[in-house]
Protein backbone atom coordinates (compact mmCIF):
# COMPACT_ATOMS: atom_id res chain seq x y z
CA UNK A 1 0.00 0.00 0.00
CA UNK A 2 1.16 3.64 -1.03
CA UNK A 3 1.32 5.37 2.36
CA UNK A 4 1.77 9.52 2.45
CA UNK A 5 1.95 12.17 5.02
CA UNK A 6 -1.82 12.62 6.11
CA UNK A 7 -3.27 9.77 4.71
CA UNK A 8 -6.57 8.03 5.80
CA UNK A 9 -5.66 5.18 7.91
CA UNK A 10 -9.30 3.23 8.34
CA UNK A 11 -9.21 3.15 4.34
CA UNK A 12 -6.09 0.52 4.14
CA UNK A 13 -6.99 -1.48 7.83
CA UNK A 14 -9.68 -3.24 5.93
CA UNK A 15 -7.50 -4.70 3.09
CA UNK A 16 -4.54 -4.96 5.35
CA UNK A 17 -6.74 -7.43 7.97
CA UNK A 18 -8.22 -9.31 5.34
CA UNK A 19 -4.72 -9.96 3.55
CA UNK A 20 -2.36 -10.45 6.86
CA UNK A 21 -5.06 -13.54 8.34
CA UNK A 22 -4.21 -16.84 7.73
CA UNK A 23 -6.26 -17.39 4.66
CA UNK A 24 -4.14 -15.99 2.43
CA UNK A 25 -0.47 -16.04 1.04
CA UNK A 26 -0.37 -12.49 1.00
CA UNK A 27 1.06 -9.99 3.53
CA UNK A 28 0.01 -6.35 3.18
CA UNK A 29 3.20 -4.13 2.73
CA UNK A 30 3.68 -0.85 2.70
CA UNK A 31 5.36 1.82 0.43
CA UNK A 32 6.11 5.25 0.13
CA UNK A 33 8.63 8.22 -1.93
CA UNK A 34 11.92 7.82 0.45
CA UNK A 35 10.80 5.22 2.96
CA UNK A 36 10.56 8.08 6.03
CA UNK A 37 8.57 8.37 9.03
CA UNK A 38 5.13 9.03 7.47
CA UNK A 39 2.46 10.64 9.64
CA UNK A 40 -1.29 9.78 9.77
CA UNK A 41 -4.52 11.96 9.49
CA UNK A 42 -5.34 10.50 13.21
CA UNK A 43 -1.28 11.05 13.84
CA UNK A 44 -0.50 6.90 13.62
CA UNK A 45 3.46 7.67 12.64
CA UNK A 46 4.83 4.83 10.06
CA UNK A 47 7.46 3.94 8.50
CA UNK A 48 6.86 2.12 5.35
CA UNK A 49 8.87 -0.96 4.38
CA UNK A 50 10.19 0.01 1.48
CA UNK A 51 10.39 3.14 -0.92
CA UNK A 52 10.07 3.44 -4.55
CA UNK A 53 13.04 3.36 -5.28
CA UNK A 54 13.65 -0.14 -3.54
CA UNK A 55 10.56 -1.20 -5.02
CA UNK A 56 10.46 -4.40 -6.54
CA UNK A 57 13.70 -5.44 -5.55
CA UNK A 58 13.33 -5.48 -1.32
CA UNK A 59 9.25 -5.26 -1.60
CA UNK A 60 8.69 -9.15 -2.78
CA UNK A 61 10.22 -11.58 0.11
Amino acid sequence: MFIFESYVDWKPAFASFELNTHKTIYVARTINLEKELIVSMNGFRVTSDCSIDDFPNGFFR
